[in-house]
């Protein structure tokens, strides 16, 4: 009931801090009520929940900017949702495409180092993919 009443709090309340994301830019809830929210998405619901646990399902576009609907929406942990965000910033590599989020992910690398070495002037590919390298560290002695 809460998630219904959240897409629909997003898109139909112009007072909603966020609305301008969601009903501002034209995204409805195509569900005329509850009973067939319910009826389209409770059984994926159930399924997601016993994979992911309640705590990480949440409702998903899967395309971002299209409308609350049975085909358009999916449960989802928190991190395929921030991946599927409209702001992320996709990197296609060797004719993959990613978030920048997966991409470090993938290579191991953290997101504070990629931002580091584009600020330097490093292309953003080479900034992902070149391995860190690990700092040799002298040990001082101390003196007794």
């Amino acid at each position: 009931m809460r998630t219904w009443q959240g897409i629909n709090y997003r898109c139909n309340n112009p007072k909603y801090v966020g609305h301008t994301r969601y009903g501002g830019k034209g995204i409805i809830v195509e569900w005329k009520n509850f009973s067939e929210f319910k009826d389209d998405m409770y059984d994926s619901f159930l399924r997601h929940i016993k994979l992911h646990g309640k705590k990480d399902t949440t409702i998903d576009r899967a395309d971002s900017s299209g409308n609350y609907s049975k085909e358009n929406c999916r449960w989802a942990t928190q991190k395929v949702q921030q991946n599927n965000r409209g702001n992320n910033r996709n990197l296609t590599i060797n004719d993959k495409t990613k978030t920048l989020a997966q991409w470090t992910e993938l290579f191991g690398i953290s997101k504070s180092t990629v931002y580091r070495r584009v600020k330097l002037g490093w292309d953003i590919e080479k900034a992902i993919i070149t391995p860190v390298q690990k700092q040799n560290i002298k040990k001082i002695s101390q003196k007794p």
